[in-house]
C-alpha cells in the first residue's frame, strides 16, 4: 500500500512540564507519526524538547534548529503501535522551566507497517519566496513529501504562506497548518504542507514556498516517506561445471577428467627389490675340531 497523508492535530501551547499529544483522527497501528514543534523562548539558550510513544523515545530528524534569537524548531517521528492507538496519544517533554510560547503538531501518514525510508533535509533562506537547498532522492516510487517551515517574522499579523513546491517533478501540495506564534517582541510562525503521491524517482531538487508579505529568515525541514518494498529473489538450481585435463604422474598414475566430474584413476603398482650389495654365502666345514680333556 502506498503512503498517504492521513490526518493531523495540534496543541496550542507547550507546557513546561511536557504533556500528551492527541493522535490525529483515524490513526492506526503501523502509521508513521511526525511530531513537529516551533516556539519562542524567553532564553536564547532554548530548551530541550523530546518526544516518545509507548515503544520509547521517538527518532529526531536532523537536529533542533534556531533562527535569529529565541526561535527554535524540531521534528521527530515513530511508527505507531497498538498500545499508542489504545492510549490515544503520544507524549513530549521539555527540560527547562522558563517561559516559552509555541505549538506542537502531530501528522499521521498511512502506509505499511515498516517505512523503508525517512529522509530529512534542512536549509534556511530569506525573502518573501525563500528557496531551500534540501533536495531528497527517492529509492522507489509512490512517496509522500512533508514540508515543515518556521520563520523569524517581525510581525505575525495577517501573514500566511502558500506556494509549496519542489523543483523537479513537483506533486501537488496541500497546507495543513498556517500558525502564527506571537511572542510579544519576538514572533515566529509555523507552516506545514504535505504532497499527494509523487511517482517520480528523480531527486526533488530545491524546495520553496511563498509568504503573503514580509521577507523573513526561514528554515525548512523536508521529509520523504516511502513504504517498504517487498523484494522476492527467485532462481533455479544451478550447475557447477568443472573441466579437467588428462594428466600423468611420474609414478605411473594418471588423472582423467570429464565435464562435471573429476576422476582420479590409479594403476596397479608392483614393487621389485634390487640385488643387495652384500650377500651372506653358505660355508661348509672341511676339518674337525676335537675338544681336548684337561687335567
Amino acid at each position: 500500500m502506498a503512503t498517504a497523508y492521513r490526518s493531523s492535530t495540534s496543541i496550542g501551547s507547550i507546557n513546561n512540564n511536557g504533556g500528551n499529544i492527541t493522535l490525529p483522527s483515524g490513526s492506526i497501528a503501523g502509521d508513521t507519526i511526525f511530531v513537529y514543534y516551533a516556539y519562542v523562548s524567553s532564553s536564547d539558550s532554548g530548551t530541550t524538547i523530546s518526544a516518545s510513544n509507548s515503544a520509547g523515545g521517538m527518532t529526531r530528524i536532523n537536529s533542533e534548529r534556531k533562527i535569529g534569537t529565541f526561535r527554535f524548531s524540531g521534528l521527530f517521528y515513530c511508527t505507531l503501535t497498538s498500545t499508542d492507538i489504545s492510549n490515544g496519544y503520544v507524549s513530549y517533554g521539555a527540560s527547562n522551566s522558563f517561559s516559552y510560547l509555541g505549538n506542537i503538531f502531530a501528522i499521521s501518514v498511512s502506509g505499511e507497517t515498516v517505512v523503508s525510508l525517512i529522509n530529512g533535509g534542512y536549509n534556511t533562506d530569506s525573502g518573501g519566496s525563500p528557496t531551500f537547498s534540501n533536495s531528497l532522492t527517492p529509492v522507489a516510487q509512490d512517496g509522500v513529501l512533508l514540508m515543515f517551515v518556521f520563520s523569524d517574522l517581525a510581525s505575525t499579523s495577517g501573514i500566511t504562506a502558500d506556494g509549496y513546491a519542489v523543483a523537479t517533478d513537483n506533486p501537488t501540495f496541500t497546507e495543513i497548518f498556517d500558525e502564527l506564534i506571537d511572542g510579544g517582541s519576538t514572533d515566529t510562525s509555523a507552516h506545514i504542507a504535505y504532497s499527494n503521491t509523487r511517482t517520480s524517482t528523480n531527486a526533488t531538487g530545491n524546495s520553496t514556498m511563498t509568504f503573503s508579505s514580509g521577507s523573513p529568515t526561514t528554515g525548512c525541514f523536508i521529509v520523504l516517506i516511502e513504504s517498504s518494498v517487498s523484494v522476492v529473489v527467485s532462481g533455479s538450481v544451478g550447475n557447477l561445471t568443472l573441466t579437467g585435463n588428462a594428466g600423468s604422474i611420474s609414478t605411473g598414475s594418471t588423472i582423467s577428467g570429464s565435464t562435471g566430474m573429476l576422476t582420479l584413476t590409479g594403476n596397479a603398482g608392483t614393487h621389485s627389490s634390487p640385488t643387495p650389495v652384500w650377500d651372506t654365502q653358505d660355508k661348509s666345514s672341511d676339518g674337525t675340531w676335537t675338544n681336548q680333556s684337561k687335567s
